[in-house]
């Protein structure tokens, strides 16, 4: 009995690929390490069903695919798992039933009669559960039409030359690139392969050797956030109020957008951390500044949140003649938000390589490619699905050398 546990628990190590890992601390975890760890836990104990709470987040679409794999092999006759996810593209791979949950926020929510996976998201998307004869929103989610898209690039307001960051075990190069005005550049990657580490850099957090252009002013929204305990107990309010005093009578409109004037008078400690997210990501962009970094800006957003924070990312961008860096691992998203994309290729933890910035089907070729993942468009809605590996999509698309297909 014993060896069949110390053999199962081999197994499941393998398989997340946390043996390197497996004798660390906890508290020495990155998130997406940490994650993986907890659904091992969690999988190895046996019940008739299980539930996973976000499995996805801080993981790259990689890791995400490994999670997914793993999780379909833990179903049996006389189980199940039920998978609450915010990444669309996660869950329509993984699904086999969705369940729509919807209803007013902090108010009531309702849940739907279960719908096929491809099914299921679409109406979802649509606003309209057909089943029910019901809508359950104004407007569809459009994923294929972006905004301010035949707003022109700008002049160059940063620029990097043999960049070289050294830390140690890992080392990142960049050769040369640039971001100009009116323009929101996507940053994709594996985990630990230097993202992060690129962004400190820009901002002067981290030293570096090589060139970066110092001509600019910049707004940082960190991976973590982490509050001190003196601003577990400010308000929303006077927390916004002290990166832009005149945040209401220029962001009126976006407080009522993004949900955050319900909040102005909560403590920042109490927020949840999709509340959390949103507001320090509005705090970073209500300041008057020419690039603004977002290292994963839509962690903990549900769908509807990622759409309306998109949206105000590229109209501040655009209309106020800035640029931004946005770090994201939802495919979906990063694609939707971006102008063009940054590829970080290499060995995770060891070596990393900046390629771009470039369009984005190219970018999202390069990555995918590298990754030997392939992702069509579901006819209907346009939005991006995986296809299953080696499946026979999956290998006309790796055949004609296009893992992304684009419009």
């Amino acid at each position: 009995m014993e060896d069949n546990k110390k053999e199962l628990k081999e197994e499941v190590i393998k398989k997340l690929d946390i043996d390197k890992i497996i004798n660390r601390k906890v508290k020495e975890l990155s998130g997406g390490e940490l994650q993986k760890v907890l659904i091992a836990l969690t999988s190895l104990k046996d019940f008739n069903i299980y539930l996973l709470d976000e499995p996805t987040s801080y993981l790259d679409i990689f890791e995400r695919l490994r999670i997914a794999t793993y999780i379909d092999s833990l179903k049996r006759e006389d189980n199940s798992i039920i998978v609450i996810d915010h990444d669309l593209l996660f869950l329509d791979h993984i699904s086999d039933t969705i369940f729509i949950i919807y209803g007013v926020q902090r108010a009531y929510g309702v849940v739907s009669y279960p719908i096929g996976a491809r099914e299921g998201i679409n109406q979802y998307l649509e606003g309209f559960i057909r089943r029910e004869n019901l809508r359950i929103r104004d407007k569809p989610i459009r994923l294929d039409i972006k905004s301010f898209s035949d707003k022109k690039e700008g002049e160059k307001i940063l620029e990097w030359k043999n960049l070289k960051i050294n830390l140690g075990e890992f080392l990142l190069e960049a050769n040369e690139g640039y971001i100009s005005k009116n323009t929101v550049v996507g940053v994709l990657g594996r985990n630990g392969i230097g993202k992060t580490t690129f962004a400190k850099a820009i901002a002067g957090i981290i030293k570096y050797d090589g060139y970066i252009s110092k001509e600019v002013s910049i707004s940082y929204k960190p991976q973590y956030l982490e509050l001190s305990e003196g601003e577990k107990y400010i308000t929303v309010g006077e927390f916004l109020r002290k990166l832009n005093p005149d945040y209401k009578a220029q962001f009126n409109e976006y407080l009522f957008d993004l949900g955050i004037s319900d909040l102005l008078d909560h403590e920042l400690g109490s927020l949840s951390g999709g509340e959390l997210q949103t507001v320090i990501t509005f705090g970073c962009l209500i300041q008057d500044k020419d690039l603004y970094l977002l290292d994963e800006p839509f962690s903990y957003l549900d769908v509807e949140q990622r759409i309306r924070l998109s949206k105000f990312i590229r109209e501040i961008i655009k209309q106020r003649e800035k640029a931004a860096l946005v770090i994201e691992h939802d495919l979906l998203f990063l694609e939707y938000v971006s102008d063009k994309i940054i590829v970080f290729l290499g060995e995770p933890g060891k070596y990393g390589k900046v390629y771009g910035p470039m369009e984005n089907n190219k970018a999202l070729n390069m990555f995918l490619k590298e990754v030997g993942i392939t992702i069509r468009r579901d006819p209907e809605t346009k939005r991006p699905k995986i296809n299953k590996p080696d499946s026979y999509l999956d290998r006309v698309q790796k055949s004609s050398g296009i893992y992304y297909q684009d419009f």
